[in-house]
């Protein structure tokens, strides 16, 4: 039986977001938060939200390309409701770990193995963490210009390189005990992970494919900062988002409320912007996207109840 301290631990951990938000709102004037929310009407929501929609359907459709490039014959309404369910989890638990419920659906509903099951999970997962990487990058040019950013990348890639050829006979020890680590952790078999696939130029289209899904979500954003008549550029926009959701991801809150909101208002803070607004931009973004995304893939998830085998996960 785990010890009562670590569990304490664990769980007060994952809520350090939500006691950086109540900081951050002390701070700031609810007033004028509810000012700029009064400025969406009905339409502007409703077609926000109809983003989100689209946002659900373009990432069931790239996994339903993933899974059948590892001939798991999935049509796109199938799809859509075991992604649209795995959201819904994704969005309630802190670092996203909901979103592996994927796995106990393709084995429920495909006889998938848990080794194929985990495989195409990290994927899908990694296609949406390169992806806010590589936008993440505009707003670290917030903070740092073009050739600190460059000079800190090749830094970064001639240490590892460094690395992993002087310290290789510890490397090959460390790793092993790391993945160790995270299996348990997460209660899974790391042995099941199919790492050594994770450069298959079968993931070539669904890679690419990942552009769709969160070019809408950055639209959103820039529509939402448009409607609050903040004055900043898309790319700004889209930047200080992919960097706030990068951050999100850390196991310390639960969807990205706090980790987020300090990234906005930080990074927009270089930019001359009041905390007040940038947190309003940032809790905006949570309500017309997260909420919305949490009411429309639960609305996927009532609708589709596998299963649960005692064997899913031995």
């Amino acid at each position: 039986m785990k010890n009562p301290r670590a569990v304490l631990f664990d769980w007060g951990i994952k809520f350090i977001g939500i006691v950086l938000l109540i900081v951050l709102l002390r701070k700031i004037e609810l007033s004028v938060v509810f000012s700029v929310l009064r400025q969406f009407r009905w339409t502007d929501i409703i077609l926000i939200e109809l983003i989100s929609g689209l946002v659900i359907i373009t990432k069931a459709l790239r996994f339903k390309i993933l899974a059948g490039r590892y001939a798991i014959p999935m049509d796109l309404k199938t799809s859509t409701i075991i992604y649209g369910s795995s959201m819904f989890f994704s969005t309630i638990t802190p670092g996203r770990i909901g979103d592996f419920i994927k796995v106990l659906y393709l084995k429920n509903s495909y006889g998938s193995s848990l080794r194929k099951g985990i495989y195409l999970s990290v994927v899908d997962r990694l296609f949406d963490l390169l992806t806010i990487a590589l936008f993440a990058v505009f707003g670290l040019t917030l903070i740092f210009t073009v050739r600190e950013i460059l000079f800190w990348l090749l830094s970064g890639l001639v240490f590892i390189l460094l690395v992993s050829i002087c310290v290789k006979k510890y490397l090959v020890r460390l790793i092993p005990q790391c993945i160790a680590w995270l299996g348990q952790r997460f209660k899974v078999d790391p042995g099941n992970i199919a790492l050594s696939q994770l450069l298959s130029a079968r993931l070539i289209l669904p890679a690419l494919f990942s552009l769709i899904p969160n070019g809408l979500i950055f639209i959103q954003m820039i529509w939402i900062a448009a409607i609050s008549q903040v004055a900043l550029q898309p790319l700004t926009v889209i930047g200080v988002l992919a960097l706030g959701n990068l951050i999100s991801m850390l196991p310390i809150t639960i969807s990205g409320l706090g980790t987020r909101d300090a990234t906005f208002v930080f990074l927009l803070g270089q930019r001359g912007i009041t905390a007040t607004l940038a947190l309003t931009l940032s809790l905006a973004f949570f309500l017309f996207n997260n909420l919305g995304i949490l009411v429309l893939s639960f609305l996927l998830f009532i609708t589709f109840k596998p299963k649960i085998q005692a064997d899913t996960f031995a």
